[in-house]
């Protein structure tokens, strides 16, 4: 087993993300994520740190967490074509300190207007 969990993913065939990965994400990025709501996203709550982050209605370890997370899996993802490659990428350019701020404006302004559709 090697110690780069990216390198190990990206060397197997592509597939769909998994809920660890989308989990994973979300926590590498929350810092990113709170800093992406402008005051313009009338729909999200940048100080709702449990439920943007934490909240699930599972206790399941391996269950979906926080509005963010779940509308990442659910609704992001699938729109934007997201493989799990594509999301180990992510989460490694993250790991070394590399955010994709594009990526976490998107995720914001699509969850914002997920939110307001859905209300």
């Amino acid at each position: 087993m090697s110690d780069n969990t990216h390198a190990e993913i990206s060397a197997q065939r592509d597939g769909d993300v998994t809920v660890p990965q989308v989990n994973y994400l979300i926590s590498l990025y929350k810092e990113t994520i709170k800093k992406s709501i402008l005051k313009s996203h009338k729909n999200l709550d940048k100080s709702a740190d449990y439920a943007n982050f934490v909240w699930s209605k599972n206790k399941s370890r391996d269950a979906l967490k926080g509005k963010f997370g779940i509308h990442l899996h659910v609704q992001y993802i699938p729109e934007n074509k997201l493989t799990k490659n594509k999301v180990s990428s992510l989460i490694n350019d993250a790991l070394n300190s590399k955010f994709d701020f594009k990526f976490a404006n998107s995720l914001v302004a699509s969850c914002n207007k997920f939110k307001k559709v859905s209300s």
